[in-house]
C-alpha cells in the first residue's frame, strides 16, 4: 500500500472539499476519549451517631423535594433524553455521510456533493450504524464482566487460602486490563472497517461485522499500522495542541491581569466567560477536523485492501 499516497489524498479532500470539516464537526458529538477523575480525604475523626442523624435528615429533605418536584425531574429527563436522541441522530448520519462522500469522490472524479447530499446519504445508515456500535460495545461490556466476575472469584479463594495471593491479583487485575484494552482496540477497528462495508456496500450489520473481521484477519499486518499511524498521528497532534494550550494560556492570563486593572473583577468575569466559549469552540473545530481527516483516511484504506487487491 502507498500510504504516503493515502495520506496526502486525505489531506487534499479535506481541504478541497470543506463540507467534510462541517460533517467532522458533527460526527465529533458522539466521539472522543473519556476521562476520570477521584478525589478522597479524611478529616481524622470518628464517625458520630450526630453524623448519622444530619445524614438520615438531609435523606429525608432530599426525598421530600424529589417528591414535590417529580414532574419537573420527569419532564427534564424526558427532555434531556430526547436532544441525546437527536445529537445521536445528527453524529451519526455525519459518520456516514463522511464515508460517503469520500467514497463517492473516489469513485465519480469530478462530479461534487454538497454538505446537505451528504447529510441526506449518510441518514439512510442511521439506525444500522447505531445497530453495529451497541453490538461492539454490548461484546466489550460482557468480556469484561466475564473478567471482572473470574477476579472477584479468584480474590475470594485467596483470602480463604493465603493474604499473600492478594499480591498474585495485583497482576491479574494488570492483566485483565491489557486485555481489556486489546480487545477493545480489536473490536474497534471491526467496527471501523464494518462502517465503511454498510455504507459503500449497503450491507446489513451483521454482514458488515463479518466482512469488517474477514477483512482486518486477511489484511493484519496493513490495518495494524494504519492503526499506528492514526495513533503516532494523534500523538502529535495532542502535543501541538498541549503547546497551544500552555501558549494560549499565559496570552490569557496576561490580557486577563490587563483587563482586572482596567474593569476590576466584573471584566475578568466576561473575558473568561468568553475566552472558556472561544476555547471550547476552537477545541470542537480542530476534533472535528481531526475526525473528518481520519474518517478520510480510513475509507480510502478500506478501499484499497476491498478494490485493489
Amino acid at each position: 500500500m502507498n500510504w504516503d499516497e493515502i495520506l496526502r489524498k486525505s489531506w487534499e479532500h479535506i481541504r478541497k472539499q470543506r463540507y467534510l470539516w462541517w460533517l467532522g464537526i458533527l460526527a465529533v458529538l458522539t466521539e472522543g476519549g473519556s476521562s476520570w477523575g477521584s478525589t478522597g480525604g479524611s478529616s481524622g475523626s470518628g464517625w458520630t451517631t450526630s453524623d448519622t442523624q444530619e445524614m438520615s435528615r438531609a435523606a429525608e429533605s432530599v426525598g421530600r423535594w424529589v417528591g414535590e418536584n417529580l414532574m419537573a425531574i420527569a419532564v427534564i429527563l424526558v427532555a434531556l433524553f430526547l436532544i441525546f436522541l437527536i445529537v445521536l441522530y445528527i453524529s451519526y448520519s455525519a459518520r456516514a455521510g463522511l464515508i460517503h462522500s469520500v467514497n463517492f469522490l473516489e469513485s465519480e472524479g469530478e462530479k461534487k456533493i454538497t454538505f446537505g447530499q451528504a447529510f441526506q446519504a449518510g441518514e439512510r445508515y442511521f439506525w444500522r450504524m447505531l445497530g453495529a456500535t451497541i453490538l461492539i460495545a454490548l461484546l466489550i461490556f460482557a468480556a469484561i464482566l466475564i473478567l471482572l466476575a473470574l477476579g472477584i472469584g479468584l480474590f475470594a479463594l485467596a483470602i480463604t487460602i493465603s493474604e499473600w495471593l492478594i499480591i498474585i491479583m495485583l497482576g491479574y487485575l494488570f492483566v485483565v486490563i491489557l486485555a481489556v484494552a486489546i480487545l477493545a482496540i480489536y473490536l474497534n477497528i471491526i467496527l471501523n472497517l464494518a462502517y465503511r462495508n454498510l455504507v459503500i456496500k449497503n450491507s446489513g450489520v451483521i454482514v458488515s461485522l463479518r466482512a469488517g473481521r474477514e477483512l482486518l484477519h486477511h489484511n493484519f499486518d496493513k490495518i495494524v499500522l494504519a492503526w499506528l499511524i492514526q495513533l503516532a498521528i494523534n500523538i502529535f497532534v495532542a502535543m501541538a495542541l498541549l503547546l497551544g494550550i500552555v501558549i494560549a494560556g499565559l496570552a490569557l492570563v496576561v490580557i486577563g491581569v490587563g483587563i482586572y486593572f482596567a474593569g476590576g473583577w466584573l471584566g475578568v468575569g466576561i473575558f473568561a466567560a468568553v475566552a472558556i466559549l472561544l476555547i471550547i469552540l476552537a477545541f470542537w473545530a480542530i476534533g472535528g477536523l481531526v475526525n473528518a481527516y481520519f474518517s478520510t483516511f480510513w475509507t480510502l484504506v478500506w478501499r484499497e485492501l476491498v478494490y485493489n487487491k
